[in-house]
């Protein structure tokens, strides 16, 4: 939009959402009017410029116009359509303006599923395939890391503590809830539920250095029963995570929010912060 133009913004509509918009815009003095039904009230300085059947003729008509704002709230869908395929043909950016998403504390993006326009309030950062290759990246990195260098001290002294008590392996496995309701085998020393072992598993690609909380299942539960623990599992859990440095309780509302903050709010800085305070915790 070309900031010196005047009157190069129209509004389509009449609703209350689509006024309280306007009556945000830093630059009102750019809207030439609104076209919206007779007897809607409004605010000083808005002009009527017609019906709302008229918006798709002026639009043809007035090559001026840089950007719409039409509210799909109270409008026939033909209506916004005709509004929308003139923007098109002529180049105006096209604004729905709906009831509610100012209400939303989040930014607001949309997406398509499947053929169909859903919004979402917020674009979680690994949902992006260059995000999940950097956090790979650098889980990779780590791991080979401490496996080449402290692990195998851990592994020695852990061994020599288990075989003192019992004979037998010195590591177990149990049954973990991993991303999209996937099942997996998660490795631990015995006795241990925080296991440094579970780093076989984010080698593997089961689970991540950070991520939200892992869930252990039994061995008999049925698959039905795990609706509420499929949340935030699009996600590899982490052996820490903000879960952690929170020091939630498993399975509080304390940890189902400090999950989807962390979802919400990946970076690769914060997974490191997060493993440096881990080592306190």
């Amino acid at each position: 939009m070309t900031k010196k133009e005047p009157h190069n913004t129209i509004l389509v509509g009449g609703d209350g959402e689509l006024l309280a918009c306007h009556a945000r815009f830093r630059h009102p003095e750019r809207v030439q009017g609104i076209f919206c039904p007779y007897g809607v009230l409004l605010p000083e300085g808005l002009r009527r410029l017609g019906d709302v059947s008229d918006a798709a003729p002026f639009l043809s008509a007035n090559s001026h116009v840089r950007r719409v704002f039409c509210s799909v709230s109270g409008l026939s869908l033909d209506d916004v359509r005709a509004v929308q395929e003139v923007c098109k043909v002529r180049a105006v950016r096209f604004c729905a303006v709906m009831p509610m998403l100012n209400d939303l504390d989040a930014e607001v993006v949309t997406a398509r599923v499947d053929g169909s326009l859903v919004i979402t309030p917020r674009r979680e950062p690994l949902t992006r395939l260059s995000s999940r290759m950097l956090k790979r990246a650098f889980d990779l990195l780590l791991v080979l890391l401490f496996m080449l260098t402290l692990f195998p001290f851990i592994y020695l002294v852990k061994a020599v503590l288990i075989k003192r008590r019992e004979r037998g392996s010195s590591f177990v496995t149990r049954l973990c809830l991993g991303p999209n309701g996937r099942q997996f085998r998660r490795v631990c020393f015995k006795g241990e539920v925080r296991s440094l072992a579970s780093v076989f598993n984010v080698l593997k690609g089961d689970m991540s250095l950070v991520g939200p909380a892992y869930s252990d299942l039994s061995e008999n539960e049925a698959p039905d029963t795990l609706s509420q623990r499929l949340e935030r599992r699009h996600v590899k859990p982490g052996m820490t995570g903000w879960w952690r440095v929170k020091k939630a309780e498993p399975g509080s509302r304390e940890q189902y929010e400090a999950d989807v903050w962390y979802v919400e709010h990946w970076s690769l800085w914060l997974d490191v912060r997060i493993l440096l305070r881990s080592m306190f915790v």
